[in-house]
């Protein structure tokens, strides 16, 4: 499942960030460093697509376990 699509260039700004599950401003800011910082740390040759479930699976475990 696609949760966002985002398009980040090279010194971080995000261009383009589409969020399909509800994430409010403050974690999407968080999503989009996490992102970067892994994407900043791959060898040259490989693919910018990344597997999210690991960095959504945290935040979303976040959001259930605290108190709205």
């Amino acid at each position: 499942m696609i949760r966002a699509v985002m398009a980040i260039d090279t010194l971080g700004k995000h261009r383009l960030a589409k969020f399909y599950d509800f994430q409010p401003v403050e974690k999407q800011q968080e999503l989009i460093r996490s992102i970067y910082g892994v994407l900043c740390s791959r060898a040259e040759n490989v693919s910018n697509f990344i597997e999210g479930d690991s960095i959504f699976g945290l935040i979303l475990d976040e959001m259930k376990n605290s108190p709205t």
